[in-house]
């Protein structure tokens, strides 16, 4: 399992472009081989399914995750430049981001997942739940 999610592998076989070297590629792929080896050890992800379209899927969430963190910023080691306000009254404290940045960041989380799970149901065969 995962014999093919090599930064060979996205950028000759599946022709990915997004991630541009085999450090970074690795780093985003760990996170997603633990998610996806959970989902197959849970049974969520049939053993029907091939491993190269297991890889395939793995290889590109490893690409949404670096380009989602390449959005944010938070790739090149960049700060986010977010405006916080807070308020305190007696001893309890309140704190809010209602910049549009946040808002962003928030988005980009909701579509990162949104396309992760694309590529699951592309590649793998998920059960719902239901008999």
């Amino acid at each position: 399992m995962f014999e093919n999610v090599t930064f060979t592998f996205y950028k000759e076989e599946l022709k990915g472009v997004a991630i541009g070297d085999e450090e970074t590629f690795d780093r985003y792929a760990r996170d997603n081989k633990i998610y996806v080896k959970t989902l197959i050890l849970d049974g969520i992800i049939t053993q029907d399914v091939k491993s190269v379209d297991i890889d395939t899927a793995v290889c590109f969430m490893a690409e949404v995750d670096y380009l989602t963190a390449k959005e944010q910023g938070r790739e090149k080691g960049e700060e986010n430049d977010v405006q916080i306000a807070s308020e305190s009254i007696g001893s309890y404290s309140y704190t809010v981001d209602n910049s549009q940045k946040a808002k962003s960041i928030e988005q980009n989380y909701k579509s990162a997942d949104s396309q992760k799970a694309k590529y699951l149901r592309l590649y793998c065969n998920l059960r719902t739940g239901l008999l």
